[in-house]
């Protein structure tokens, strides 16, 4: 846990540093990313995710989320606007993903799976460098991962690290293109249920992993 937090913090810092090092960008161009005061950002994608071992109290297994789109919202705040050109956001993020959990055995005929939804309840930040009407950047946030599936809701702490870009087509609208990789820590994470009948499984391992892509509409406030 404490090495991926690590590396979200480097990401951004270095993200910090590209940014100061730049030379300022003047022009009109500039103010669409910096003259606001916030975005809302409703976004959509879709999601891989890894599967992971897990132990039943039976058998040993591999559960798995299909992959499978998602959708949300995002508010990102201006927090900073300096000479060097750089721009930081604080992010609020919240985002769904329906679909289906499964748990294969050597035991079983045939995988056992229930209807389920994953969402993701997150607040962080993100650091660019605007070039023009143009933004790369590093984005990490942190918070919960909640699993619904038969009846069972659990949450667990999840991180989320990202690389995008933002497009400003005019002071007000804009466009978003990003990649992450949200990473749900499972140790400990009680039991869910999962097919006909049920079958109880206590998830073991590391955690789940999700890589992802998606974007949205930028609305500036």
């Amino acid at each position: 846990m404490k090495l991926h937090l690590m590396m979200g913090a480097a990401l951004v810092a270095c993200a910090a540093s590209a940014a100061s090092a730049q030379t300022p960008t003047t022009g009109g161009t500039t103010d669409f990313v910096t003259s606001h005061r916030g975005e809302l950002i409703p976004l959509g994608g879709y999601a891989w995710t890894m599967g992971f071992d897990v132990y039943t109290g039976l058998s040993y297994g591999t559960i798995d989320l299909k992959d499978a789109g998602f959708f949300g919202a995002a508010i990102d705040v201006n927090t900073q606007k300096r000479a060097s050109g750089k721009t930081a956001q604080i992010r609020l993020l919240y985002r769904r993903s329906n679909t289906t959990v499964q748990f294969r055995s050597a035991t079983l005929a045939q995988p056992l799976e229930s209807d389920a939804s994953v969402e993701y309840w997150h607040i962080g930040g993100l650091a660019g460098v605007p070039r023009g009407n143009v933004m790369p950047y590093a984005t990490f946030t942190v918070g919960g991962t909640r699993l619904v599936a038969e009846g069972d809701d659990v949450w667990k702490f999840s991180t989320m690290l990202g690389l995008g870009v933002k497009v400003y087509k005019s002071p007000k609208i804009g466009l978003m293109i990003q990649g992450t990789w949200p990473f749900t820590f499972m140790e400990s994470w009680g039991g869910v249920t999962v097919g006909t009948g049920g079958a109880g499984v206590s998830l073991g391992g590391t955690g789940v992993s999700q890589i992802d892509v998606g974007g949205g509409l930028i609305v500036t406030f």
